[in-house]
């Protein structure tokens, strides 16, 4: 979806405004990212993940 966004948006930026302007968008993309992943507890998600694998075993989340 991101791989999407990013570049789209530059198009339709710089086709319409300029480059300067859609670099500073993206930019503002990085910015925002970059945000939202401080609020992220890694810790709570790797204890997370160690409790679904021993609910579930090894092999969740696995296709056979």
């Amino acid at each position: 979806f991101g791989g999407l966004i990013g570049p789209l948006a530059y198009g339709l930026i710089s086709d319409n405004i300029s480059h300067r302007i859609a670099m500073l968008f993206i930019a503002v993309f990085f910015l925002v990212a970059f945000l939202v992943n401080l609020a992220v507890d890694q810790k709570r998600g790797h204890n997370s993940a160690l409790v679904f694998e021993k609910e579930f075993g090894e092999s969740a989340g696995t296709v056979e």
